[in-house]
């Protein structure tokens, strides 16, 4: 978004969703930097609005006229300068709208109503709140998000980084993200014009540390994973990692699984990979396809989720709803079987945390120590390189060294 020049000298305002924000442009008698005053909002632009500026940007002239450099008092500082409050509102705002428009470029042929309840299109729209909710979590509340954007000091990118952020359980990644997502704010401010100030945060160093998950589930752990949950009443649970199991997917694409994805005769099994926005199929095993045929499918309407909510309908319980209370459960029985003993605010401890994730990682390694080609792994994660399946896969070095002997072994057992 950017700030439209009015008639009036110094004059600018903000158009959002919601209302039209106008502004006052002046030099800091001191500093001489350009700063900007917030007026006033309104519904809608109108010449009357334009009046009431001309009004109130006469009385800061004024002010402005007899500030008395020797003088600084804490008040006569424009506390309506913007926060990082208000231009991390302005910021999501501008993003979701952005996002829905080349949605709906993207999705032409869908109605309205279409457009608003597709799946898909929700869970894009949701990513970008997601990160909103995230950074508000993070900053909200803090000091440096509140003052005056143009008075945040180095003390208080210190402050705030020592007493608020390294204060709450996130891990040195999220720590690095939110710190990073705080940058792009201020960027965003000041390539839209929104702000007229160096980014304070642009020569913050923050370590972005490289996570290596290392904990893979055995033939073994996955069986009595499976097996636990099976004894469970709510068979939600159950079928949620059967179908991790079977497809190897991620737990929003698991949710997602509806009756019409499963061909029984060729034994394969459409899936949504949200990461890239496209779809794609995959085999599934006989006995796979045996059990969901007769266990599941014959429950199901051709339009219906495999994962089904057990409220009524006239609850309006949406699908990533039904997900997250069944991962809830999951994740408590997983606690149970496997991080009882793990300490998850120690950022090296959580490489080894189980979570639904690590489902598709076990059986991206368990098929590679069966000897499944890579290449194979590959398709079957549905990956855009090798490199990327090779990430996944946890193989030990005495693993690796072994095939590397085998090789060296035939090659040379003439010599």
């Amino acid at each position: 978004m950017k700030l439209i020049k009015t008639e009036i000298p110094g004059v600018y305002y903000l158009e959002n969703k919601q209302n039209i924000t106008y502004y006052f442009s002046y030099k800091d008698p001191i500093t001489k930097i350009t700063k900007r005053k917030k007026l006033f909002s309104e519904k809608e632009h109108l010449t009357k609005h334009l009046k009431k500026c001309v009004i109130m940007s006469n009385e800061i002239k004024e002010t402005l006229k007899n500030y008395n450099s020797s003088e600084i008092i804490e008040n006569q500082e424009f506390k309506n300068y913007i926060s990082l409050n208000e231009l991390t509102k302005i910021y999501f705002e501008d993003r979701i709208n952005t996002k829905k428009r080349i949605l709906k470029e993207k999705y032409n042929h869908l109605t309205n109503e279409e457009f608003e309840n597709n799946v898909l299109i929700k869970k894009q729209i949701y990513n970008v709140t997601k990160e909103l909710l995230r950074i508000n979590k993070n900053i909200q509340n803090s000091k440096i998000s509140q003052i005056n954007i143009n008075r945040i000091t180095k003390i208080d990118i210190k402050e705030y980084i020592e007493n608020d952020l390294f204060n709450t359980n996130l891990s040195q990644k999220s720590k690095f993200m939110v710190i990073s997502q705080i940058k792009t704010i201020f960027n965003y401010g000041i390539k839209n014009e929104i702000i007229n100030i160096k980014n304070p945060f642009e020569y913050l160093k923050f370590q972005n540390p490289q996570r290596t998950r290392k904990r893979v589930l055995s033939e073994e752990e996955i069986t009595l994973l499976l097996k636990t949950l099976k004894k469970e009443e709510n068979i939600n649970l159950y079928l949620c990692v059967y179908l991790g199991v079977l497809t190897g997917s991620r737990s929003n694409t698991v949710l997602n699984i509806k009756k019409n994805d499963i061909d029984t005769k060729n034994k394969t099994i459409n899936l949504n990979n949200f990461k890239t926005n496209k779809f794609y199929k995959i085999g599934i095993s006989e006995t796979g396809t045996k059990w969901i045929e007769e266990k599941i499918l014959p429950f199901r309407e051709n339009d219906e989720y495999l994962i089904k909510s057990d409220f009524n309908e006239k609850n309006n319980i949406k699908q990533t709803q039904i997900l997250a209370n069944v991962q809830k459960k999951v994740y408590e029985i997983m606690n149970t079987l496997f991080n009882e003993n793990i300490n998850k605010k120690n950022n090296y401890e959580r490489d080894n945390v189980v979570n639904f994730h690590t489902i598709r990682r076990s059986i991206s390694t368990n098929l590679v120590k069966n000897g499944a080609n890579v290449y194979n792994v590959m398709k079957f994660l549905n990956h855009s390189s090798i490199d990327q399946t090779m990430k996944y896969l946890n193989l030990e070095n005495h693993e690796i060294n072994n095939d590397v002997n085998n090789l060296m072994n035939n090659i040379f057992k003439d010599f």
